[in-house]
């Protein structure tokens, strides 16, 4: 069986980081476009959030670790540091994860 690699990345919450108030949106949005960004140009399949305290997203990338990582170093929410990276390779059987049409939100106004 053939394996297809990929990179998982997780957003930890960084707890020495308070966000500020009237940032908050703003960057969260810019955030948000930043993901999709990425997931259209077809190096991030999946993307979201997690109700976890200390994980509080999950990136599944079709590029290597470091590449990964510096795509999501660029991130607001990681540059605000609001969010620590942690990575790793991961595999699964061939065609397990196949990449969509769907759209990404650029924006919490278009999360219902």
């Amino acid at each position: 069986m053939r394996l297809d690699h990929y990179t998982l990345v997780f957003l930890v919450a960084n707890p020495e980081v308070t966000r500020a108030a009237d940032e908050e949106s703003e960057v969260q949005d810019r955030h948000m476009a930043h993901l999709a960004a990425l997931h259209d140009e077809g190096v991030l399949i999946v993307a979201g959030p997690c109700i976890d305290e200390r994980i509080r997203g999950v990136c599944v990338f079709t590029t290597d670790v470091a590449e990964s990582l510096a795509r999501l170093e660029a991130d607001p929410a990681v540059r605000a540091g609001w969010f620590t990276l942690e990575a790793m390779a991961w595999m699964v059987p061939e065609n397990s994860l196949l990449p969509s049409a769907t759209r990404f939100p650029t924006s919490m106004a278009q999360v219902q």
